[in-house]
């Protein structure tokens, strides 16, 4: 297993205050860092150039979000079960995908890399694949049998990695935390990795396609105060090759485009970034 090296050093101050948890965090092509907050208003939200676009209130309790990989389409998942597709820059909603059940809470979105298919994962663990294009349902993935609160693509959209739980409420634990991969073609399950003590709130394959991280931790709102995780795994065999604790949890992850950089955005809030060839801690972000 490999370890961190290197310091922890601060970013430069970005010109807002962070003071809610971080649910979102991206790495965009010219180094900019764009995170948002549970609760945030303002300029607290974003990134730190220029404005972004405003959308109207249809998209209240919009728990999770994805962009399409050419730009011009934004995905939102809803509380209500129903993922809304909104063209962009204009932020104007072209449709509303109803499929999940109205009590089964939409956590995670995640577009193929071609941008012609969009998952959607709820906290039944019902994993559904939309034709973009159609703007209708094609298929129904095999149930992952835990909560799922993020989903991820494959670099080249043969495998999917949902992460999740299952929460047992009478005894106050998480049961199972882990993550499920599928191969696209079949639609079959290919490996099943456990090994978190929450559940697993964030996966990102890296670059190449060779590692798969899973990040997880407190912050799901069921009392389990329990440190952040971060681990990296094979995905083809499911062997452990990187972990990290936190003192908070982790709720989001990002790669660069260049694939040299993973950023995780934390409860806290914070953001911590690695270089992810060496897996050396490199800065640090908080208030």
């Amino acid at each position: 297993m490999e370890t961190i090296r290197g310091k922890t050093t601060m970013l430069p101050n970005a010109g807002w205050r962070l003071r809610n948890p971080c649910r979102t965090i991206t790495l965009c092509l010219a180094g900019l860092l764009v995170m948002s907050f549970a609760g945030c208003t303002g300029n607290e939200a974003g990134s730190n150039a220029g404005a972004p676009s405003t959308f109207s209130k249809s998209t209240a309790g919009a728990a999770a979000a994805g962009r399409n990989p050419d730009g011009k389409t934004l995905a939102s998942a809803h509380d209500k079960g129903d993922v809304k597709l909104w063209d962009l820059p204009e932020a104007t909603l072209r449709v509303a995908l109803p499929g999940h059940e109205s009590r089964s809470r939409l956590f995670s979105l995640a577009f193929s890399p071609d941008g012609t298919t969009l998952v959607s994962a709820d906290v039944a663990g019902t994993i559904k694949l939309w034709d973009v294009a159609g703007r209708k349902e094609v298929a129904s993935l095999a149930e992952a049998g835990f909560s799922v609160y993020s989903v991820a693509f494959s670099p080249d959209g043969q495998r999917l990695a949902a992460g999740g739980g299952r929460y047992d409420h009478e005894a106050k634990k998480w049961e199972s935390a882990g993550v499920t991969i599928w191969d696209m073609p079949t639609r079959k399950i290919v490996l099943s990795i456990n090994g978190h003590a929450t559940a697993v709130r964030a996966v990102q394959f890296g670059g190449d396609g060779k590692w798969l991280a899973s990040a997880g931790g407190s912050g799901i709102g069921l009392g389990t105060d329990q440190p952040g995780e971060l681990r990296i795994w094979d995905p083809v065999d499911g062997t452990q090759r990187f972990h990290f604790n936190n003192d908070s949890g982790f709720n989001c992850l990002a790669l660069s485009h260049d694939g040299k950089y993973l950023a995780a955005g934390c409860d806290d809030p914070r953001a911590r970034i690695w270089d992810v060839s060496g897996l050396a801690l490199r800065k640090r972000l908080e208030p």
